[in-house]
């Protein structure tokens, strides 16, 4: 998409809101601050050039960046049924 949204003769953000959603999320101590933090922190390194770039045309692109980070949907998936599915 950043590569399309370079190619968009249009100023300003090229496309509308980006949700960047992790599922299962185990780490201890973090939040989605933390999560965007480590996504879109420029990186000081020589190497990471291009990593930078990219965090700055995903940034530039969209409209606004929101990490969302969501526990397991539930302990123990079919506990109740036959092989993990209910109803069985």
């Amino acid at each position: 998409m950043t590569r399309a949204a370079q190619n968009i003769r249009q100023t300003g953000t090229k496309f509308g809101h980006l949700h960047i959603v992790f599922r299962d999320w185990q780490a201890v101590n973090s939040d989605s601050a933390s999560a965007y933090s480590a996504l879109f922190d420029i990186e000081a390194s020589r190497d990471a050039s291009t990593r930078n770039q990219i965090r700055y045309d995903v940034l530039q692109a969209f409209q606004s960046v929101q990490v969302w980070l969501f526990e397991a949907p539930v302990d123990k998936v079919g506990k109740g049924g036959k092989n993990g599915f209910i109803g069985q």
